[in-house]
């Protein structure tokens, strides 16, 4: 796998997702980002960023990326199912690589998972959340429980400790669910999606978890990665199909 490079277009104020990558790819494997400008994570504010996404995806296709993902879950889904596959099929037109949004990565990470009643943990106000519920019936999943902090500031989210995202899973009602999804690619995760899983006794998977999964299971890496829970230790565990 010498020379496979993934691409991220990143939100401006996000300081976790290309960290996150770096520190999981495997050998071999290179990130390369570009972003769209955000402080705030509202829904007026998603949709200036997206203004600047067809330039990121145009940039990354000059580094000759293998894959682009478009690591903002609130972007991929406040406008609901039609957009996000608009988006990715934009997205991929103009840099003429493949594309996959968070969203996206999710969903099929959740279907592999055999996950139909989830537990959602997020650190979005509750409009934000609203929307995110919505594209998760959309794509035919029961949301039993869903946790937000309420935060708008993006770079805020970014400095909160995983520590934080664990107690918000901690009090979230799991007992009912299929498995527990942490949403934003700017919430640090990684450190604690194992220790999760091995408390709760389910799944457990994240934004970037989600994102990177399909990545590098998209571009031919099939070994085992650790600290990701369930969908990266099985490495038979790959997207169903690609679009």
């Amino acid at each position: 796998m010498s020379g496979t490079r993934i691409g991220l277009i990143v939100p401006s104020s996000n300081t976790t997702v290309e960290s996150e990558f770096c520190r999981l790819a495997p050998k071999g494997f290179t990130v390369h980002a570009a972003r769209m400008g955000i402080r705030e994570v509202t829904i007026a504010a998603l949709a200036r960023m997206e203004r600047d996404a067809e330039a990121a995806a145009m940039l990354l296709s000059d580094a000759e990326v293998d894959v682009i993902c478009y690591a903002c879950t609130s972007g991929s889904f406040y406008r609901g199912m039609k957009h996000e596959h608009e988006l990715a099929a934009r997205l991929s037109d103009r840099s003429r690589t493949p594309v996959v949004t968070t969203s996206h990565a999710v969903m099929s990470a959740l279907g592999v998972l055999r996950a139909k009643r989830i537990a959602v943990c997020t650190p979005y106000t509750r409009q934000v959340n609203e929307k995110l519920a919505r594209f998760f019936a959309e794509n035919g999943f029961v949301v039993a429980d869903l946790q937000g902090l309420g935060m708008v500031e993006n770079t805020e989210i970014g400095r909160q400790p995983p520590e934080v995202a664990y107690e918000l899973v901690r009090r979230a009602e799991t007992g009912l669910v299929d498995a527990v999804f942490l949403s934003c690619t700017n919430l640090r995760t990684v450190e604690i999606i194992d220790r999760l899983e091995s408390e709760l006794g389910i799944p457990v998977t994240s934004s970037n978890a989600a994102t990177f999964w399909y990545a590098v299971r998209t571009l031919g890496y099939r070994k085992r990665i650790e600290g990701l829970g369930r969908l990266l230790k099985d490495a038979r565990l790959a997207p169903s199909k690609q679009r």
